[in-house]
């Protein structure tokens, strides 16, 4: 599975990121446990992000669109020649742009087309879209990225508390949540804890900052690993001893505030760009 990577994101370009390989990753979490405090009675822990992060959500959204194309009565019957094209590789963090792509894919060469189809469909598509994406019943189907898995047990077999913290609210997501991190063979029970958001209102990063803190007394946090550059930012002022981890995947438009730099101080910012095992 290959999976669609934001390289002209303003924010990517402007860092200098540490790139890094899984091999690279593992051996540098030797020596992040080695370097911590022999005298901390908090556990070690990784914060880890789920959507987009560890899995990739085209799945999800594949199903979401054959739905949408099952339920709606008015739907154009030309929408169904896009199901063929929807992989990872086109699937982007923008509703409007993934949707877009899939139907510029199945009618390539055909401009008119695919404007007149996506103008005509994307309002109705967009609402029911909303109303679908968190909900257990299309979760359970995410897909994890290749390799992830395997690398979030090698962190878990270093005696390190994995600390899964997602946007996904506990009411709409959390059961579908946990069957998606079974089914996909990550670490679940004992030495792993399920972070999600009370409210579905909150702001990802908000309620990321709110729970870093908290986790923050309660744990040694080694590193966090995230998509997201907003959380990225909130995990540098919240963990000021935690290592920061990107995963280059998809990712919203929005930009941290420019004191980043001065936030993260010395420390790297690395970059692992896919979790292809290499170990």
């Amino acid at each position: 599975m290959s999976h669609f990577r934001d390289e002209n994101h303003a924010w990517v370009r402007s860092q200098q990121f540490y790139d890094v390989n899984l091999s690279d990753l593992l051996a540098l979490n030797q020596d992040w446990i080695s370097q911590s405090s022999s005298k901390e009675e908090r556990p070690k822990a990784w914060l880890m992000d789920l959507d987009s992060t560890l899995f990739c959500v085209a799945t999800r959204f594949q199903r979401i669109y054959e739905k949408f194309l099952r339920m709606q009565d008015t739907v154009d019957a030309r929408l169904f020649s896009v199901v063929p094209t929807i992989s990872s590789a086109n699937h982007t963090y923008s509703v409007a742009e993934s949707f877009y792509n899939l139907i510029s894919r199945a009618f390539q060469g055909n401009l008119p087309l695919v404007e007149e189809l996506f103008q005509k469909n994307f309002p109705e598509f967009r609402v029911f879209w909303e109303q679908e994406f968190f909900c257990d019943r299309h979760i359970q189907f995410d897909q994890a990225y290749p390799g992830a898995a395997e690398f979030v047990k090698k962190i878990k077999d270093q005696k390190i508390e994995i600390i899964y913290l997602t946007g996904r609210d506990r009411m709409r997501s959390s059961t579908g949540t946990l069957w998606a991190l079974k089914n996909q063979g990550f670490p679940t029970g004992q030495g792993t804890r399920l972070v999600m958001k009370p409210h579905a209102t909150e702001s990802d990063s908000e309620f990321k900052y709110r729970a870093a803190n908290i986790l923050n007394s309660q744990f040694q946090i080694l590193a966090t690993i995230d998509n997201e550059p907003e959380n990225l930012f909130v995990f540098s002022k919240a963990l000021p001893h935690s290592e920061i981890v990107f995963f280059h995947s998809i990712m919203s438009r929005r930009n941290p505030p420019d004191f980043f730099k001065k936030i993260l101080g010395d420390r790297k910012i690395y970059r692992l760009k896919s979790f292809k095992t290499d170990f």
